[in-house]
């Protein structure tokens, strides 16, 4: 027998999406109440790839039941040899008691989604159940209307580095003033073309070694010592802050369960005008119904940082997101009280290394 189901749509696209992806479908039909369908496009776009699903749209009132009824009479008679599923995850309570109350006796099977507890709730079995989806954060983001350039799911060099990277977070209070230094000695001195570095402090040392445009670390304690080659990528990694990200993004992918990227670059021909987003993500993580953003900031807080948390701000907001921002420096107290109005978390220092959701 041939399913269709009945959506009440919700402001949130990611509760439409799963609507349509929880279930073998051969229809949906959605029930909306917004003029603006942008989102729903998307949703429908990004169903399309994976299912051959055929979607219909009918407009429904809050307050207007001879409306509504006239309109779920002709779907009772046009689908009524299907299987009949009955979706009351909208946003209007009026609108879904009164779809309900119209269709409880003809749907086969009606269920709710809480994002909240990640659940899909069967009103009809009486039974609840934790909701699973192979959502990827490229795929989050096309929701939103927008795409994603380019992103890193996971590198084996990330793996390589991750000795030192933690090492690093561990010894933050240490190693990052020591990195400030000598970055600020290249900065002034690019010349520079061979030349050893040394840090030894409170039983450990941090040897930072330049060849040329490559660069080697040696790091360690009494008991334990290692190199690495960093080649290329060293001045990123150690003076522009990617040893930070790649520790977040480290965290990130230990500590919870969903999909997980790292430099996530947003087409800038995607982004509204007017928005001014953040176009570069560090880290996202897509777990369950949420999306979260992992912000870096691997130097002192200056002006360009309020710059930063601003559009950081903006980009929360557009994509839904519950954000935390992550320093290597403390952070000063007025940006921190701008990050919380913003509802941003911060976290800095050697909180970093261990810190989780």
């Amino acid at each position: 027998m041939k399913k269709v189901e009945l959506v009440l749509v919700n402001k949130n696209p990611v509760i439409n999406y799963l609507a349509g992806s929880l279930n073998d479908l051969d229809s949906i039909i959605w029930l909306y109440q917004d003029s603006n369908l942008n989102h729903l496009n998307n949703v429908e776009k990004l169903l399309r790839s994976n299912n051959r699903i055929k979607f219909n749209r009918k407009k429904i009132y809050s307050t207007n039941f001879k409306k509504n009824e006239s309109i779920i009479n002709k779907i009772k008679e046009k689908y009524r040899d299907y299987y009949l599923i009955l979706n009351l995850s909208g946003y209007d309570q009026v609108a879904c008691f009164t779809i309900y109350d119209a269709l409880r006796e003809v749907a086969d099977q009606i269920f709710v989604i809480d994002q909240k507890t990640n659940s899909i709730i069967d009103l009809t079995q009486k039974q609840s159940d934790t909701i699973h989806t192979n959502l990827t954060v490229n795929e989050y983001i096309r929701l939103y209307g927008m795409k994603v350039r380019d992103s890193i799911h996971f590198d084996p060099k990330i793996g390589d580095r991750s000795r030192l990277t933690y090492f690093i977070g561990n010894k933050i209070d240490i190693v990052v003033p020591f990195l400030d230094k000598v970055r600020e000695e290249i900065t002034r001195h690019s010349q520079i073309k061979e030349k050893k570095w040394v840090l030894e402090r409170k039983g450990i040392h941090f040897i930072i070694q330049k060849e040329d445009n490559n660069y080697s670390v040696n790091y360690g304690d009494h008991k334990n010592e290692n190199e690495i080659e960093l080649d290329k990528i060293g001045e990123e990694y150690l003076f522009r802050g990617e040893w930070l990200r790649e520790l977040v993004f480290l965290r990130v992918n230990k500590s919870h369960f969903g999909d997980v990227r790292l430099n996530i670059k947003l087409d800038p021909d995607s982004i509204p005008k007017n928005k001014k987003l953040e176009t570069i993500i560090d880290v996202a993580l897509r777990r369950r119904c949420n999306f979260y953003i992992f912000q870096c900031f691997s130097y002192p807080i200056s002006r360009n940082s309020f710059i930063a948390l601003n559009a950081i701000s903006r980009t929360i907001d557009e994509l839904d997101a519950e954000s935390f921002i992550l320093l290597s420096h403390r952070p000063p107290s007025s940006f921190i009280a701008r990050a919380h109005s913003a509802g941003i978390k911060i976290v800095y220092g050697q909180k970093i290394a261990n810190f989780s959701i």
